[in-house]
């Protein structure tokens, strides 16, 4: 196993990817290899817990014109850390990553996507594509085996599928917890003791398709008159969905709580898990 890895990603926010760095920084907390984390898009909740778990953790500045400080914040951290691997996770990480990689003459890349179809409809820019040739491994973060990765225009030798990591621990603690979490939520929001809580989890971005779910609450209440469905998430459509709920008078049955840290805790208080998702992949 490499001495320093030094893992780039999109932002430090709450979030599926950060979620599975989370784990694997604590999982290696006490094993030989160093790990730092470079955000693209500034700090985060993220960052003080992955600070905590011994992990140095660096963003570039977001401030208007302070991009012309990239090169400089990339090459110093460079040299202070001296990665002997860089681990990118999804989406522009996975292009901007690969390239410091590259600059930095770093010996080996990885890159990491949620989907083999996700990872597809990345790749079909020639920017992507033409940095395949340098990285050394793919990662897939799905553990649903009917997906076929022969479909996805990654070299098979190197790709590898690495199904969703959760700590058992934590499920433990949630499950316990469960009666006593509901019940804050409950008091918290002001609904109904007898209430049927819904809860669906992600970026508030078009391709989660979360309106669909506020729509659907609007038919929903004629089956289930108490049902409430809790948004975990934050993102660019939140005040789109806002306006939507009130639109359709569903904003007493629809409450955005934004990023949280504790999301299976909320999980296991609720009645269902609603998923939602972009219909050319799976959530």
């Amino acid at each position: 196993m490499s001495d320093r890895i030094l893992h780039i990603v999109p932002s430090l926010e709450y979030s599926g990817f950060g979620s599975q760095l989370r784990c694997l920084c604590a999982a290696l907390a006490d094993r030989e290899p160093r790990m730092a984390v470079l955000s693209l898009r500034g700090h985060g909740p993220l960052a003080a817990e992955l600070t905590a778990l011994g992990v140095h953790v660096e963003s570039l500045p977001t401030q208007p014109g302070q991009a012309m400080r990239w090169p400089a914040t990339v090459l110093r951290l460079l040299k202070k850390f001296a990665p002997d691997t860089i681990h990118t996770w999804t989406d522009n990480a996975n292009l901007i990553g690969r390239l410091i990689g590259l600059w930095g003459r770093v010996p080996r890349i990885i890159a990491s996507f949620d989907s083999p179809q996700k990872a597809a409809l990345l790749l079909e820019s020639g920017a992507q594509r033409s940095l395949n040739r340098w990285t050394d491994a793919f990662l897939i973060h799905s553990d649903l085996d009917s997906l076929d990765l022969s479909k996805v225009s990654l070299p098979m030798d190197r790709t590898y599928r690495v199904p969703t990591a959760i700590s058992r621990e934590t499920v433990e603690r949630a499950r316990a917890n469960a009666g006593r979490e509901r019940q804050r939520w409950i008091e918290q929001l002001g609904l109904p003791s007898d209430c049927r809580i819904i809860v669906t989890v992600g970026p508030l971005q078009r391709s989660k398709r979360i309106k669909d779910l506020c729509w659907a609450m609007d038919l929903l209440r004629h089956v289930c008159e108490k049902s409430v469905l809790l948004i975990v998430g934050d993102g660019p459509h939140r005040w789109r969905l806002e306006r939507y709920g009130r639109q359709v008078e569903a904003d007493g049955r629809i409450h955005f709580l934004g990023a949280q840290p504790n999301v299976l805790n909320l999980m296991a208080a609720s009645d269902c898990v609603w998923l939602a998702g972009a219909p050319r992949w799976s959530s």
